[in-house]
């Protein structure tokens, strides 16, 4: 059984504005109203972090759309988040990894996610392994239904400096 922190909104640029290194592990920032912050939010306030990793996200559908309104996004070094939920726009996301020169994404996505879009992530991560040379960075993913074969072959793509080739 997992205990969750919480710390308020209001709090929440104290603590981050300044960090370059943020991880959320088991921690949820909420609103004082008691609603949960979405993870564009917290992006937002963290403006000198290059690295962030998130367990417990709050995403909606606007999530990437507004991920990309944020100035220092681009300049991320690394950005993970884990039980990524269906509501994510997948699309969006895909569209910009094909440009994103800077960040390494690694997303794991939620359990519950459809049969539908397993598919697609299927389809994505086939994509990527099938590519000899990237102009981009791909994306790690991690998601039901993906196989140990395609994963390390994921993972030998993602991270190519811990391979002894």
């Amino acid at each position: 059984m997992f205990s969750f922190y919480l710390f308020t909104y209001h709090d929440h640029p104290l603590l981050t504005s300044s960090a370059r290194d943020i991880s959320f592990d088991h921690v949820v920032v909420k609103y004082e109203n008691g609603s949960n912050v979405d993870v564009q939010k917290i992006v937002a306030i963290a403006s000198n972090a290059f690295w962030i990793r998130i367990s417990h996200p709050t995403i909606t559908s606007k999530t990437m759309e507004e991920l990309l309104k944020i100035p220092k996004f681009p300049n991320l070094c690394d950005f993970t988040i884990k039980n990524v939920p269906e509501v994510f726009d997948i699309e969006a996301f895909y569209v910009y990894m094909k440009k994103n020169k800077t960040t390494k994404f690694n997303l794991s996505f939620h359990e519950s996610i459809s049969d539908e879009y397993v598919k697609r992530l299927d389809e994505i991560v086939d994509e990527i392994i099938a590519t000899k040379e990237f102009d981009y960075k791909p994306a790690f993913f991690r998601f039901r239904g993906l196989d140990y074969e395609r994963l390390w072959k994921l993972d030998d793509i993602f991270y190519p400096e811990s391979k002894n080739h």
